[in-house]
């Protein structure tokens, strides 16, 4: 996509910083011709009237890991929600398990104790934290392969006991100090629990073969599985891939205590981690709609993990005749309902528009792949959730340019249908309702800035 940028006209509109400032489509190549029309009598023109169809796109399993490239998700979700908007979510997390600095040094000796860590990552930590948490670790029966494309109704099978459980309290924002090699460290907010004796039992009935190779290690245990039970509304987010979480091995060798570690990552960074949603929306607000879509003028759903997208069609723009889009921006308010608990459920804090593949999944718009590309971040896409106003007087929004998709719909290159989701959608637990097109006040709408050429 980066190559029809090439043009010395552009990287001198990109060098200058009017790109940053103003519509990233003005790098096209057909918008740099209008401005260079010598020929035609052209007129500027805007409107915000263009009809939006909006409507819920059907929850599908979402891709948790790529066997073609290898990505993988930034975090992993483990928890239950029970959302009176939104209904029932599940999360639960797979995970590899690596020899890092691990060799069969324990075996013969006496096995202090196994801990799992697993660090927090606050960024996907949603609902009520004031209440405990059970949660459970469980060995995998079922390699996960790296060849495959993983999405997130996959159940890979696991032993029937847990080798871990114990009840939590979350506290991921606060250090720890632990005692390790016969020092005091302080230590990132994690969770550390020990693996049960049966588990510590299994690791000494190993030879020292076990421990030599990853393929040998991968025979004996194929990966663990994290989950949460005796919970209501608590999800809470683990970064697999920091050195803190590992499983740690303490062991005495007579006159010392010493320690082997074993990773969710190899000594590369790499190793698959799957997170399994499950969505059930009965007796939900949300159910109401996706039961009845023409309610989708009013309120639209859009949730992370596997849950809700929404859809949007403009079939009105193909009529407008004889114009170059400039500019195209869709803004859509935060709705602001009556009992909905911001504090437990955080609304989504950025958005894009995305596309369906041949296979059915969600794959970024050419918008967000070319700010992305060229910028490695969002903010000329935007899609953040902001304040409407300098007062706070009128609900949040959302603004995002989606000039690429609305140049391509009017030249008939893609289909006139795209889909609103949350930005790393699979990391993310939040959702937000915001107002559809027929909302009195704060209604969704595109703005179209173009030029007519005559």
């Amino acid at each position: 996509m980066i190559h029809r940028f090439q043009s010395t006209y552009t990287w001198l509109l990109i060098l200058i910083g009017f790109v940053v400032a103003g519509s990233l489509a003005c790098t096209r190549p057909e918008l740099i011709g209008a401005d260079l029309l010598e020929n035609e009598a052209s007129q500027v023109g805007f409107t915000d009237s263009i009809s939006l169809q909006c409507g819920q796109r059907n929850p599908k399993p979402v891709l948790t890991y790529s066997g073609e490239n290898g990505r993988q998700l930034v975090r992993c979700l483990v928890g239950h929600l029970n959302d009176p908007f939104f209904g029932k979510s599940e999360a639960s997390c797979y995970s590899e398990i690596f020899l890092v600095s691990g060799s069969s040094a324990f075996l013969g000796q006496t096995i202090d104790s196994v801990v799992v860590s697993l660090r927090y990552d606050t960024l996907g930590i949603y609902g009520d934290l004031s209440q405990s948490v059970f949660m459970g670790i469980y060995v995998m029966e079922e390699e996960l392969d790296p060849e495959k494309d993983i999405l997130s109704d996959y159940e890979p099978l696991i032993a029937g006991e847990p080798v871990a459980l114990a009840e939590i309290f979350p506290r991921p924002y606060d250090s720890l100090y632990i005692q390790s090699r016969g020092d005091s460290l302080r230590v990132p907010p994690m969770i550390r629990m020990q693996m049960a004796p049966q588990f510590i039992q299994a690791m000494l009935a190993q030879d020292s073969s076990t421990f030599e190779s990853a393929d040998s290690f991968r025979n004996w245990i194929k990966g663990l599985h994290f989950r949460a039970s005796l919970v209501e509304n608590t999800m809470l987010a683990f970064d697999l891939r920091s050195v803190y979480s590992e499983m740690t091995v303490y062991y005495n060798t007579g006159t010392d205590t010493a320690e082997v570690n074993f990773g969710f990552t190899d000594g590369l960074g790499a190793g698959i981690h799957h997170t399994r949603f499950t969505h059930d929306y009965a007796g939900s607000e949300a159910q109401k709609f996706l039961d009845n879509p023409a309610l989708a003028d009013s309120l639209l759903f859009v949730q992370g993990m596997a849950g809700l997208d929404m859809s949007i069609s403009l079939p009105g723009l193909p009529n407008i005749d004889n114009i170059l889009i400039n500019k195209a921006e869709l803004e859509f308010f935060a709705a602001e309902i009556p009992g909905d608990n911001l504090n437990w459920y955080p609304r989504i804090t950025q958005l894009i528009n995305a596309v369906e593949n041949e296979e059915g999944n969600l794959d970024f718009s050419e918008d967000v792949n070319i700010v992305l590309g060229l910028f490695n971040v969002l903010d000329p896409f935007g899609g953040d959730l902001m304040e409407a106003d300098s007062t706070g007087s009128s609900p949040k929004k959302y603004v995002m340019n989606v000039t690429t998709s609305l140049q391509d719909i009017y030249k008939g290159k893609t289909d006139n249908l795209f889909f609103i989701t949350p930005f790393l959608k699979p990391n993310v637990p939040n959702r937000v309702m915001l107002y559809g097109p027929a909302h009195p006040t704060y209604p969704a709408r595109l703005r179209l800035t173009y030029t007519v050429v005559q």
